[in-house]
């Protein structure tokens, strides 16, 4: 008998855990389209002060409030070796960092991106010069196939 009541108490007390109204449902399931763009363009040579542009929109509106850190570091080397670069917002909405490039190769760049109640950490490669062997091969890990590509930029 006292099993059957500690059975039906757990059950009734289970059942009300899965119970979520249409309203309070679509709270949890609305996902907004945030869409983040990194323009690494502007980076072509090796010098300091490259400007890279980030795009932040949710629903294809550009979004003025987000916080983002920006990370840079050469393909060939740990993250651990990033330079941590500052982010602004400029009067068209664009957010833009000035990066530092001291020899050519194959970066990575990171942004940290938070807008509202979306956290978002884009990695895009882009590539200053020529490559070194090692940086070639590195290429055709990130890019599978017939991967021909002698350097310049991306």
């Amino acid at each position: 008998m006292y099993r059957l009541l500690i059975l039906i108490l757990a059950a009734t007390l289970l059942s009300a855990c899965g119970s979520i109204d249409s309203e309070t449902h679509g709270i949890y399931t609305e996902i907004p389209d945030i869409s983040i763009i990194m323009d690494t363009q502007g980076i072509s040579d090796v010098k300091e002060a490259q400007p890279l542009f980030i795009e932040v929109s949710e629903n294809d509106t550009l979004v003025d409030d987000a916080e983002i850190s920006l990370e840079v570091w050469r393909a060939v080397e740990e993250i651990s070796a990033s330079e941590v670069y500052t982010v602004s917002q400029r009067d068209d909405g664009l957010y833009e960092a000035n990066v530092d490039i001291d020899v050519p190769g194959l970066y990575f760049a990171k942004a940290i991106v938070s807008a509202g109640n979306v956290e978002a950490t884009p990695l895009q490669y882009f590539i200053v010069g020529q490559l070194n062997p090692q940086e070639h091969e590195l290429l055709n890990e990130i890019l599978p196939g017939d991967n021909e590509h002698t350097g310049g930029h991306h």
